[in-house]
């Protein structure tokens, strides 16, 4: 029997597991490649959220946008603040987003969650907290009378200065996975920016009242013009004057 040309012998089977080898080197590195991608998305994602929470000056829109932009770097249907009343064992306000109008209607009446069940699991345990499914949780308790449907919960204490001022929760995400370890990491991330985004604006708050009094205490006071009546009112700077043509 004659063999290969040139005394050359058959290279063919360790050829066929040279590509498959490259292929499959080739195809983690663009897994890792897309990861990285995906990751310097979310970090980009993470910085323009902050920017844009810093820019708020009215608490009630930084708590709303804390919650909003939450949802987005996750991708979640449904997201919602709890803050803490001052005995620190529940919830004093409870700021939500997500809801449709018909889901909005269908819970009106319906007291706020005050942290009890799943929701209070992170109030008197304050780290990062991640269900698959809520009803299945120890602590749960169910949910009122025509609440939307949420089975998944991703929870993150927000801490001021060193104490903790609320939590931050999300549930469903929209693309229907669970929530995952990136998923924490980038929403605990998120909570330390709004912890400070949320100093500042309380911080800015106290010095508006602070110049509000002082230049309140600097009215004149006027003479008695009886039977007339003359007041001087005080106007902050932020409002327009109305006495322009």
């Amino acid at each position: 029997m004659a063999g290969p040309e040139n005394g050359a012998s058959p290279r063919q089977p360790e050829d066929s597991d040279l590509h498959v080898r490259l292929r499959t080197e080739l195809g983690r590195m663009d897994e890792q490649m897309r990861s990285l991608l995906d990751a310097m998305d979310r970090l980009q994602g993470l910085l323009d959220a902050v920017v844009a929470i810093t820019r708020e000056n009215e608490l009630p829109s930084v708590l709303y946008r804390i919650v909003t932009t939450a949802m987005d770097l996750v991708g979640a249907r449904y997201g919602a603040l709890g803050v803490l009343a001052p005995s620190g064992d529940e919830l004093e306000q409870f700021i939500t987003a997500g809801l449709t109008e018909e889901e909005r209607a269908a819970l009106a009446g319906t007291d706020f969650p005050h942290g009890r069940g799943v929701l209070g699991q992170l109030i008197h345990h304050p780290e990062p907290l991640r269900v698959d499914d809520i009803a299945a949780h120890p602590s749960s308790v169910g949910f009122p009378p025509n609440h939307p449907y949420m089975g998944t919960l991703l929870g993150v204490a927000i801490s001021v200065r060193g104490e903790i001022y609320g939590d931050l929760y999300l549930s469903e995400r929209q693309d229907g996975e669970l929530f995952d370890a990136d998923d924490e990491s980038v929403v605990i991330a998120l909570a330390g920016a709004a912890g400070i985004a949320i100093e500042n604006v309380r911080l800015f708050e106290r010095v508006r009242e602070g110049a509000e009094q002082f230049q309140r205490l600097l009215l004149p006071t006027l003479p008695d013009l009886r039977p007339f009546t003359a007041a001087a009112v005080y106007r902050p700077a932020a409002e327009p004057s109305q006495l322009g043509g």
